[in-house]
C-alpha cells in the first residue's frame, strides 16, 4: 500500500490490516510490521488511530470471532459505538405552537464521512467521495451539496452514505437530512464554506456540530464552515430556512440573510429573503434575537413577532404576526389568510415548481384563505381554485395560465 492511500477509511476497509491488528500481529505480520517500519511519523498516527477503532470494536464483545471481524463488521459497529459516545448532543426540541412536530429525526446516525479524495465507508462498495461529485451544469431537481473545492454531491431518494471528512468531523447523508458531529480529535477549523442547495419544491434537514438544527425550504441556499470551533457559529442564508438554534450563552449564533443580520444564543426562529419578496423577515417563535440592518441598527423582538428590512433601507419594521402560518411549510403545509391572490404567486410557483401567469388584473385582487398540503398534488389545488373561485386553468409544459371565465 502507498503511504499516500493510507488513511483510516482505507484502512478500515483492509480485511488484512483488520486480521493483523485483531491476531495482534500474527496474521500478515510480514507485510504490515514491515509496512510500519517505513511510515513516516504522521502517515504512522493514522494507522495506530485506525488498529485503535478497530481494537474498540473488538473490546466491545467478550467472545469475538476473530474470523467474522471484516471490513464491514467493523463500519457496522464502530458506528453504534459512536452512537453512544454522542448522546449528549442536543437533540430536536418538540414545537409548542399548535401544529404538528417540525422536527421528526428522532434517530441519530453518527456516520463516516469523506471529503477531498478521502475513501467513504460503504457496505456494498469502496469507491471514493468523487464518485459520487458531479461538474456543472447540474439537474437542478436534485438536492445538492457543495464542498469546498466548489464539486458537488447529489442528493437523491436512494442516497445513504457515511464519511468521515478530513478535519474528523463525523457525518451522515441521506435523503432527508446531513448530520454533523465533531469527534474528540477533529481539527478546529477547515479550509473552506460548504453549501446547501434545494430546488424549488424540496426541503432538506441540516444539523450542526453544536446541535443547531436547520429546516432549510425549497429554493435556498445555507452557506456554512465545516468547523470545531465552538465561537464560530455563523451560517448565511438565501432563501427561507426555519432555526433550532443549540444554546451556547458564550457562543451567539448569527444568520447573515441579504441585508438582515440575526444574532442568537438560542431560540426557534423563521428566516426568509426571495429575492422576488424585496425584503428579508425573522420571525421569532421561542426565545429572543437581535437583527440589524447594514447601518448597525440593531433591535431585540420577542416570540410571535416579525422583523422586516425591505431591500436599499435601513429602517427594520417589527410587527406581531401568527408563527402558524409563518412556519407552516416545515410541517408540508402553506396557509393563507385573506391574501392577494397575486401576492401568493411566487410561493405557489416554489410550492409546485411550475410558473403561474395571471391572465388578467381582475386576478390580481381575488383574495385567498386556506391551507394547501404537500401530499395533495398541483391538480387538487387547480380543482380547488375551480369549484370555489370560479377560477379556471390552462396547463402547457411548465406553466399554468389562470383565468375567469366571463
Amino acid at each position: 500500500m502507498q503511504h499516500s492511500n493510507i488513511t483510516i477509511d482505507n484502512l478500515l476497509n483492509n480485511d488484512s490490516f483488520i486480521a493483523w491488528v485483531v491476531s495482534n500481529g500474527e496474521q500478515h505480520s510480514e507485510y504490515w510490521n514491515g509496512l510500519t517500519e517505513s511510515l513516516p511519523e504522521d502517515t504512522a498516527q493514522t494507522l495506530e488511530k485506525a488498529a485503535s477503532i478497530i481494537k474498540k470494536v473488538k473490546a466491545s464483545f467478550s467472545e469475538p470471532n476473530e474470523g467474522h471481524i471484516t471490513s464491514d463488521f467493523i463500519q457496522q459497529q464502530y458506528i453504534k459505538l459512536l452512537e453512544s459516545s454522542h448522546t449528549n448532543i442536543p437533540s430536536p426540541k418538540t414545537r409548542t405552537i399548535r401544529i404538528q412536530p417540525i422536527l421528526k429525526y428522532a434517530a441519530i446516525f453518527i456516520l463516516l464521512l469523506s471529503v477531498s479524495g478521502i475513501y467513504y465507508f460503504s457496505n456494498k462498495t469502496n469507491g471514493t467521495f468523487k464518485n459520487h461529485l458531479v461538474s456543472s451544469p447540474f439537474n437542478t431537481n436534485d438536492i445538492l451539496i457543495e464542498t469546498p473545492d466548489h464539486e458537488f454531491f447529489v442528493i437523491d431518494d436512494q442516497t445513504k452514505n457515511n464519511w468521515l471528512a478530513d478535519n474528523g468531523i463525523f457525518v451522515s447523508v441521506d435523503k432527508e437530512k446531513i448530520k454533523f458531529v465533531a469527534s474528540d480529535g477533529a481539527k478546529e477549523s477547515y479550509h473552506g464554506p460548504y453549501k446547501v442547495y434545494t430546488p424549488i419544491g424540496k426541503r432538506y434537514h441540516v444539523v450542526l456540530t453544536d446541535g443547531t438544527n436547520i429546516e432549510l425550504n425549497s429554493n435556498s441556499i445555507l452557506t456554512f464552515d465545516l468547523s470545531k470551533q465552538p465561537n464560530n457559529r455563523s451560517v448565511a442564508l438565501e432563501g427561507e430556512a426555519f432555526f433550532d438554534v443549540a444554546h451556547n450563552e458564550h457562543a451567539p449564533f448569527t444568520v447573515q440573510s441579504s441585508d438582515l443580520k440575526v444574532k442568537v444564543l438560542g431560540t426557534e426562529f423563521n428566516i426568509s429573503n426571495y429575492p422576488e419578496n424585496g425584503y428579508t423577515s425573522a420571525t421569532l417563535i421561542d426565545g429572543s434575537v437581535e437583527v440589524s440592518s447594514p447601518a448597525n441598527k440593531s433591535i431585540v423582538i420577542k416570540p410571535g413577532t416579525q422583523a422586516k428590512l425591505y431591500k436599499g433601507q435601513n429602517h427594520i419594521d417589527v410587527r406581531e404576526v401568527d408563527v402558524q402560518e409563518v412556519v407552516a411549510w416545515t410541517s408540508g403545509r402553506m396557509i393563507f389568510n385573506d391574501e392577494k391572490f397575486v401576492d401568493l404567486i411566487p410561493r405557489l410557483n416554489r410550492w409546485y415548481g411550475v410558473n403561474f401567469v395571471l391572465s388578467s388584473d381582475e386576478l390580481n385582487n381575488v383574495r385567498f384563505t386556506g391551507t394547501l398540503k404537500k401530499e395533495n398534488d398541483l391538480t387538487h389545488f387547480l380543482q380547488m381554485l375551480k369549484y370555489t373561485e370560479g377560477i379556471n386553468y390552462e396547463i402547457s409544459d411548465n406553466e399554468v395560465k389562470l383565468f375567469i371565465n366571463q
